[in-house]
């Protein structure tokens, strides 16, 4: 079986050698991915639950349970048990609700880190489930038994809401078994906060692999146990909780290792209001909270790589006082308001309408870079370059077009998804979907990414703002920066 399984993967890889287009430095990139499936293959087992193609309807001795009890009657998640326990009501009521048909993220005791006990202090917007269940184990250990302790009763409030809502994103709505969770990028959970996205599901993103078989949500948190059939839904083991997503700003604020050029340039420039929900207080006791920034957004968020490849006297130049129109320019031109844009769905907040497709492209796909994949590898540390990443020739399941305006006055970003249908050449031809996101014609290095309050989009470049030209592509990008950007600048300041 071993022997069978070398020779069929270094076939898979070969076939998809030779489909992609070349572009510099792609035989270290094949390396990279041939390691990647020589330790798939010399394992003498996958991890459960990675299968190419699980069946579509496999019996499951959980069949006559709901999800709550599958969970609770199981050792392994006396964690996350207890966290639904101490959350709103309405979280168990769900998952023991044999009428739903839904879809459940369950996380083992062991994949539940508990934070040292010093670190104990108070809710924290950044919190993951780890950290709220080890609050609530200070607040059970509290010595303190007096039922009227405000501050106490106010903490174990504001965490209830966290657990909640933690909770909430680790549900969707459907059924969906991995090879569906294949299919599309992104998926809506139960999870809806007040003040982003107008209210909609908060999403999340699922990759989906074939070599070596693997289904992973928000990049890091990677299915180890799929399709555990209940009597109203269906379970999916992970090994890392999901953290519900931050906004545009905050999410990429805390990678400073990627994007400290693109955080601290957006707020000298004054630009944190239209990526960012920032939190006001009530004005008189009773009130509601209110926020103030971007409710909706889509950023186009260069990497430091991207100001980094740039000609050296030009970046001295933007990141100088007689640059700083132009840099604030440039940034404007790579933010969306208003739009929440992810591969699977597009909001418009004006309209309040989801965007359908606008037709087929019309232009010509480009391949990752070093740039792009550097980064994509860096931010996503299970990155793995898709050897059967299609070329021209492969089949096109849908496209869609989108021209969306920018905080730049007139210029706006045309934005392509194409989806592809990857299948391997074996009996039942196992597939998945790949889909490639291009930006005013260059590929994004990490797509699809949920905020909060919309979406962010990884860049391996900086967008030219300029006109395009009749092919519809940049022109020299920056290297004539000289000749055009200052003029360009100070024209749309007139």
């Amino acid at each position: 079986m071993l022997h069978f399984k070398i020779i069929f993967a270094l076939q898979l890889w070969l076939l998809g050698a030779s489909a992609l287009p070349q572009w510099p430095s792609q035989q270290s990139l094949h390396l990279g991915a041939v390691m990647r499936v020589v330790e798939w293959i010399s394992s003498s087992n996958t991890q459960p639950g990675f299968q190419v193609d699980p069946p579509d309807s496999p019996s499951s001795p959980y069949e006559n349970q709901t999800v709550w009890h599958v969970i609770t009657e199981n050792p392994k998640y006396s964690k996350l048990v207890k966290a639904v326990k101490f959350a709103d009501s309405g979280i168990e009521k769900l998952l023991d609700d044999s009428e739903q048909s839904i879809t459940f993220f369950a996380i083992p005791d062991w994949a539940i880190k508990l934070p040292p006990r010093d670190m104990h202090s108070s809710p924290d917007q950044n919190m993951d489930l780890a950290a709220a269940i080890g609050l609530v184990d200070s607040l059970d250990d509290d010595d303190d038994d007096d039922d009227d302790d405000d501050d106490k009763k106010r903490r174990r409030k504001v965490l209830k809401t966290i657990v909640t809502a933690i909770l909430q994103y680790h549900v969707l709505p459907d059924e969906l078994d991995v090879t569906k969770l294949a299919e599309i990028s992104s998926f809506p959970t139960k999870l809806r906060v007040p003040f982003g996205l107008d209210k909609k599901a908060q999403r999340i993103r699922v990759e989906s692999r074939l070599i070596p078989p693997s289904t992973t949500v928000n990049m890091f948190s990677k299915v180890i146990e799929s399709n555990l059939w209940t009597q109203n839904g269906v379970i999916h083991v992970l090994n890392n909780p999901l953290l519900p997503p931050l906004t545009a700003f905050r999410g990429v604020y805390l990678i400073p290792r990627e994007f400290s050029y693109f955080t601290s340039t957006s707020q000298r420039s004054g630009l944190t209001t239209n990526l960012d929900l920032l939190y006001q207080e009530p004005k008189h006791e009773g009130d509601d909270p209110t926020f103030k920034g971007a409710g909706v957004v889509t950023s186009f968020a260069p990497a430091n790589r991207a100001f980094q490849v740039l000609p050296t006297k030009l970046q001295l130049y933007l990141f100088s006082p007689f640059g700083e129109s132009a840099l604030r320019k440039i940034l404007q031109f790579h933010v969306v308001p208003d739009f929440a844009l992810l591969s699977d769905w597009v909001y418009n907040a004006t309209s309040k309408e989801t965007l359908p497709s606008a037709g087929n492209s019309a232009f010509l796909p480009t391949a990752l870079d070093d740039t792009d994949y550097n980064i994509a590898s860096s931010l996503y540390p299970d990155y793995l370059p898709s050897v059967f990443s299609p070329d021209l020739s492969s089949d096109v399941i849908s496209t869609a077009n989108y021209s969306l305006p920018t905080l730049l006055k007139d210029h706006s970003l045309d934005v392509n998804v194409i989806k592809y249908n990857v299948s391997l050449p074996i009996p039942n031809r196992p597939h998945r979907t790949v889909t490639h996101v291009y930006v005013n014609s260059q590929r994004v290095a990490v797509a699809d990414i949920p905020a909060l309050n919309g979406a962010v989009h990884v860049l391996g470049k900086l967008l030219d703002p300029r006109k395009k030209d009749e092919k519809g592509v940049q022109g020299n990008e920056w290297e004539d920066w000289e000749e055009w950007l200052p003029k360009w600048a100070d024209g749309l300041d007139n």
